[in-house]
C-alpha cells in the first residue's frame, strides 16, 4: 500500500508540480519579449505545452530504457501502452490543473491500486487476457 500511494505522490509531485511549473516558466519567459506588459502573456500555450511534455515524460518514465539504470525496472516499449500512459498523464495533468494536486494524487493512487488488484491498461485497451 505504501508503494502504491508513495509512487502516486512522488510521480504527481515530479510531473504535475515540478516539471509542469518548469515548462510554464520557460514558455512564459520565451513569450514575454513579444508582449508589452509581461503580465499579458497568454497562459494557454504554456498550459498546452506543459500537458504535452509532462504526459510524454510520465509515459517515458515507465519504460525500462529510461528507468532501468535506476534498478527499479520498467517495461519494454509498446506503442499502445506508451500511448495509454501518455493519455493517463494528460488526464492527470488536467485533473491537477482543474481540481488540484491532491485530487490528481488520489486518482493516481486509486488507479495504481486497481492495477495491483489485477486490472490494468489492457482492460481499457480491450486486450484479451
Amino acid at each position: 500500500m505504501a508503494l502504491i500511494l508513495g509512487g502516486a505522490v512522488w510521480e504527481e509531485l515530479l510531473f504535475r508540480f515540478v516539471l509542469f511549473a518548469a515548462v510554464l516558466a520557460v514558455v512564459h519567459s520565451l513569450l514575454k519579449p513579444f508582449f508589452d506588459d509581461g503580465d499579458d502573456v497568454p497562459r494557454l500555450p504554456g498550459e498546452v505545452l506543459a500537458i504535452l511534455v509532462t504526459s510524454l515524460a510520465f509515459a517515458a518514465a515507465h519504460l525500462d530504457s529510461v528507468v532501468g539504470w535506476l534498478g527499479t525496472g520498467g517495461e519494454a516499449y509498446d506503442f499502445s501502452l506508451f500511448a495509454w500512459r501518455a493519455f493517463a498523464g494528460a488526464a492527470l495533468a488536467a485533473i491537477a490543473r482543474a481540481r488540484g494536486l491532491g485530487v490528481a494524487v488520489w486518482t493516481h493512487a486509486v488507479f495504481n491500486l486497481g492495477v495491483e488488484l489485477g486490472s490494468g491498461p489492457g482492460v481499457f485497451l480491450l486486450e484479451p487476457r
